[in-house]
């Protein structure tokens, strides 16, 4: 750090000034890594909204299956002694 004693300008949406070269950089580390972990936070939820969304439409299929081969069996068996 004692070599990053320059002074850099600094131009964001809220804030324009200088600063030493040595906080600018961990602040710009620091910035990117919230930028990137958030992103991957919003990522992970629409996966796991997908993710049951699919399972509880399979479940329904499933069901519906179920019953569909129950009344399938149904039918056959009343049919045969019939």
């Amino acid at each position: 750090m004692i070599q990053n004693q320059d002074h850099v300008t600094v131009y964001f949406p809220s804030f324009h000034g200088q600063l030493a070269l040595d906080i600018t950089l961990p602040i710009a580390a620091l910035a990117g890594s919230l930028v990137v972990s958030i992103v991957g936070a919003v990522r992970i939820i629409q996966w796991r909204a997908r993710a049951h969304s699919a399972s509880k439409s399979l479940a329904k299929n499933v069901k519906r299956a179920r019953r569909t081969s129950w009344w399938h069996r149904r039918r056959t068996t009343t049919s045969t002694v019939n």
